[in-house]
């Protein structure tokens, strides 16, 4: 686990399989895709991200146990956040909205603010700031 953000969280060699634990996040999400759903819900999206097809309930059903036993592991984040499935990038901010997050964490924050931007993942990553901030 490293406490700052890779310098570029694009480089292909920072993918799930790099970190076992998001590796195991998408082939837990893999086991339960719907891909009649996913139509559904990337034009939901405006098509701006791909899809598995599955709510939240069973998304996070599927992944409880992977981030309940992590503390803030920014390899894991950046890792889901560069999938192309949308569902990994929730997953990332469900582990990151369990976490204590200082002013530290902030740069990372940013980070992920300004990729994938979309609604859906920008309020709650707002959230995660907003907690960074209080003593």
């Amino acid at each position: 686990m490293t406490d700052m953000a890779p310098s570029s969280f694009f480089d292909p060699t920072n993918s799930p399989g790099r970190s076992p634990a998001a590796a195991e996040v998408v082939a837990a999400l893999e086991a339960i895709a719907d891909a009649e759903r996913a139509v559904g819900m990337a034009a939901y999206m405006r098509d701006q991200f791909e899809f598995f097809g599955i709510a939240a309930t069973p998304r996070k059903e599927a992944v409880k146990e992977i981030i309940a036993k992590r503390s803030l592991d920014w390899d894991f984040v950046f890792a889901l956040w560069v999938h192309p499935k949308r569902e990994c990038q929730y997953v990332a901010v469900d582990h990151l909205r369990r976490q204590k997050l200082t002013i530290a964490d902030l740069g990372q924050l940013q980070e992920l603010v300004e990729t994938k931007s979309w609604w859906d993942t920008v309020d709650h990553l707002a959230k995660c700031a907003g907690t960074a901030l209080v003593p």
